[in-house]
């Protein structure tokens, strides 16, 4: 359980500097923030209420990744181990993922401001 809440609130923060490097102004980052707010936390429990297990939606919004940590919580909540390492996997790679995004974002972000 805590491999899945580390994985999930360290790609949350991630995300999280992408806004803080895309927002110009302290304003419109809040609004950006905001925004992503609702999107991870209304979509995973919408489709948990509204979507099949059997449909290709199902599959489809994994690429959510507060929908992977959601239903890992889901299903240990309910005690189904066996998705759990999906879920797991998923956000471990989201977190590969959007490491490797941000540290060339980065470089690419240094290397312009300082060959102005």
């Amino acid at each position: 359980m805590f491999l899945l809440i580390a994985l999930a609130v360290y790609t949350a923060s991630l995300i999280g500097l992408f806004v803080g490097h895309i927002s110009s102004g302290m304003m419109i980052g809040i609004a950006y923030i905001k925004v992503i707010m609702i999107v991870f936390l209304a979509f995973p429990v919408l489709f948990y209420l509204m979507v099949s297990t059997d449909s290709v939606i199902y599959i489809f919004f994994y690429l959510l990744p507060s929908r992977a940590a959601f239903y890992g919580l889901m299903d240990l909540y309910s005690g189904q181990v066996e998705r759990l390492w999906l879920n797991i996997a998923i956000l471990a790679a989201y977190t590969v993922i959007l490491n490797f995004v941000f540290i060339c974002f980065s470089q690419y972000r240094t290397k312009k401001i300082y060959q102005v």
